[in-house]
């Protein structure tokens, strides 16, 4: 007998296939995390601020030009699990390669005009040694020709995201994603020029999209037929991802513009000493990300099959999550971000470093609450709320950084992110309450506690003496932690955040 089409999904986005996709998709952040800890301070040191400054640059760019796929990656992924358990034959083999192919061509016009744009960024808009330049300019070039192939890889990965494949994934992109550290620490052995080491890079992002595609063939069968354009589909992906490609554009041109604003109006040094904490401390949103991946799909599920109440139960859960498991960290990073930075780096970066580190943190507190919700809504299919915010952002978060970069520095460009990420985060709250007609309840504690827990983060770093702040960040964080496990969370919820159940 067929189940229904809710019952399916149900099962598929179970809580315990959840709870594993949400411990594989942080292994797959958190363990290249772990190895930047690890090399990052030998390659400021190895490869000097000025040139390891250009090396956080060709990350950005990378990072950036993922995304430059007209939001069909995204839409791809929302289309797909609407339909992983309901017999489309050829029809979805072929919107797949429709989408496939068409990301393809956009990667590669994104490709063309960042290698166009690659002289004037060099010798014009940053500001460096004059004998960077020739390095600088082949690595962008480098990151240019990858593009495509970065852009077809998003949307591979957002296939197997669709079935809930995140073991798959993030297999892939654990020792992937940690040869990008690895490789530029292990040429240094025999030059410290930045090009071998971008070439590594490049090469780790085009393997991971080769393998990504060999395991869609697996997963999504229709693709194994031969390669069919399916043009009327191109028009509903393109009407779903038009909207999410304001935000794939406009989104990560806000969080990677500001080490371009610096390197322009302060210096390449300067990048280096907000870049490295603000790649460091953002490395915390993997929690939400890791927990946004696997709901994103189920919001999808969960929409398809008309079941609200579950939506806004794995809304609530999200969130619940999300701030208990990344406020102790960012607690900690805010009381003892001087002691951080001179035991993990040294004493310049913690001198020049430790305000930026804080005020970030905060933003990436505010900011891991904000993901939840950008996930419930684009994957209900409001990608249009999503990008409006970003739209309206985007000016008054320009002029806000110029002015701040311009009087205030790298501590400055950290306050105007965190303002941003807490006026983006206040929308999509009340958005996404609205589209998933939720209680507003939920959402006024959510901003209280957070306002409190980092209220008393900044109190307790005030204090002088090291061995109270330590004493006083062992009962907060102590306390935390009980008061969660004990009131915030549900029998359920608990049985969730079991290890043993989310393997099983």
């Amino acid at each position: 007998m067929e189940r229904a089409p809710d019952e399916a999904t149900d099962t598929t986005a179970s809580r315990p296939v959840l709870a594993a996709g949400a411990l594989w998709s942080f292994l797959g952040q958190g363990v290249p995390l772990l190895v930047a800890l690890v090399t990052i301070p030998v390659l400021v040191a190895e490869y000097g601020t000025e040139r390891f400054g250009v090396l956080a640059l060709v990350w950005a760019a990378v990072g950036y030009f993922t995304l430059f796929d007209l939001g069909l990656s995204r839409a791809l992924t929302q289309w797909v699990a609407g339909r992983t358990d309901r017999a489309e034959g050829s029809s979805l083999g072929s919107t797949i390669w429709t989408a496939l192919l068409l990301m393809g061509l956009l990667g590669l016009l994104g490709g063309v005009a960042l290698a166009a744009a690659t002289p004037w960024l060099v010798e014009t808009v940053l500001t460096m040694p004059q004998e960077l330049v020739g390095e600088a300019r082949t690595s962008f070039l480098l990151v240019a020709a990858s593009v495509p192939f970065l852009t077809f890889s998003q949307a591979l990965r957002g296939i197997l995201e669709a079935h809930l494949k995140f073991a798959i994934v993030n297999a892939v992109r654990i020792p992937l994603g940690s040869l990008t550290m690895l490789g530029p620490l292990f040429l240094l052995l025999f030059s410290d020029s930045l090009v071998p080491a971008v070439v590594v890079v490049v090469l780790s992002r085009v393997a991971d999209g080769a393998l990504y595609l060999w395991f869609c063939l697996g997963v999504q069968p229709e693709l194994r037929e031969r390669i069919r354009i399916q043009i009327p589909a191109v028009v509903p992906l393109m009407r779903f991802g038009g909207w999410m490609t304001v935000s794939n554009i406009v989104g990560p041109m806000m969080l990677f513009l500001d080490r371009f604003l610096i390197g322009s109006l302060v210096s390449v040094a300067a990048t280096a000493f907000y870049a490295t904490p603000y790649d460091i401390v953002t490395r915390l949103l993997i929690v939400p990300a890791a927990i946004s991946a696997v709901l994103f799909p189920a919001f999808a599920a969960a929409a398809k099959s008309s079941d609200p109440r579950r939506t806004l139960r794995l809304f609530v859960s999200g969130l619940k999550y999300a701030f208990a498991a990344l406020f102790p960290f960012v607690f900690l990073i805010v009381v003892f971000a001087t002691e951080l930075l001179d035991v993990w780096i040294g004493e310049e970066f913690a001198r020049e470093s430790a305000t930026v580190l804080r005020i970030l943190a905060i933003g990436v507190l505010v900011n891991c609450l904000a993901q939840i919700a950008f996930a419930l809504i684009q994957g209900l299919g409001r990608a249009d709320i999503t990008a409006k915010f970003h739209l309206a952002e985007a000016p008054f978060y320009l002029v806000l950084l110029w002015w701040s970069v311009s009087r205030f520095g790298i501590e400055g460009a950290a306050a105007a992110w965190t303002i941003r990420v807490t006026a983006d985060a206040v929308l999509l709250a009340i958005a996404a309450a609205r589209v998933a007609d939720c209680p507003a309840a939920p959402l006024v504690r959510a901003a209280a506690i957070l306002a409190f827990g980092t209220t008393l983060a900044v109190l307790v770093a005030s204090v002088d003496s090291g061995s109270i702040r330590i004493v006083l960040s062992g009962a907060v964080v102590g306390l935390c932690v009980v008061l969660t496990w004990m009131f915030a969370l549900s029998v359920e919820d608990r049985r969730f955040l079991s290890f043993r159940q989310a393997l099983r």
